[in-house]
């Protein structure tokens, strides 16, 4: 048997122990690991077992699926070969990664924001590299109430909007609550979690729970507009 680990740049995301049966790679959720990226075909390729070897196949995607940088249709695995398909790379190990966990951290969010794959023209190994190395960035862009654009990255858990002196993000007006509304990271996901007086407005309408934020999310907490980003850069 083996095992495969995702990595997307130089970051462990999942791994998973083959057996005999079929497994699946794509961007939507029905795949057995998904691989969130709209460079991603929906059902982009399989790994499958025969005869006690292990093969990578092409699920006719748009963007292709390489092994060791060079484009395959159907092709067997060797130990620690590895499969690009868009940015993610898999490797095929002979045993488990120490401090690595069979749990997908792998942000699903993604996978329903847009119908249609991205065509990516793939025709070199610098090409390939440099897809490779790129990461998910996950930003906010607004406007001051000077109308000054801005821009903040989302490296903390949590992200304060609001009138307080702990705020990453400052609201006015002399009746600002300390804290409108935060952005709180869930696993590899993120939500938007309103508060009291927040007046956070997400699709149009005025929201008190929290919602999931995806890539290109826009919503309004305490008449600032905002746009959500995550994605590779």
């Amino acid at each position: 048997m083996g095992y495969i680990r995702v990595y997307c740049g130089n970051e462990l995301k999942t791994q998973l122990e083959l057996g005999e049966e079929r497994i699946t790679l794509g961007r939507v959720d029905d795949n057995t690991i998904v691989l969130p990226d709209p460079g991603v075909s929906r059902v982009h390729a399989a790994i499958e077992y025969q005869d006690g070897d292990y093969y990578v196949v092409d699920l006719e995607s748009q963007n292709g699926v390489f092994l060791n940088n060079e484009k395959v249709n159907r092709e067997k695995l060797k130990y620690w070969d590895e499969i690009q398909i868009h940015n993610f790379v898999i490797k095929f190990m002979a045993k488990a990664g120490i401090g690595a966990t069979n749990d997908q951290d792998l942000d699903a969010s993604q996978s329903v924001a847009s119908d249609k794959t991205e065509f990516y023209n793939l025709t070199d190994k610098t090409e390939l590299d440099k897809l490779r190395q790129k990461t998910k960035q996950c930003y906010v862009t607004y406007k001051t109430a000077s109308g000054e654009p801005q821009k903040l990255l989302i490296q903390k858990p949590r992200t304060i909007i609001g009138g307080g002196k702990n705020a990453d993000i400052k609201t006015s007006g002399w009746f600002a609550p300390a804290i409108a509304a935060t952005i709180e990271r869930q696993g590899s996901s993120y939500e938007l979690v309103p508060h009291k007086r927040g007046n956070a407005i997400f699709q149009n309408k005025q929201v008190v729970d929290p919602v999931k934020l995806i890539d290109g999310s826009g919503f309004i907490v305490r008449d600032i507009e905002f746009e959500f980003f995550n994605r590779l850069d």
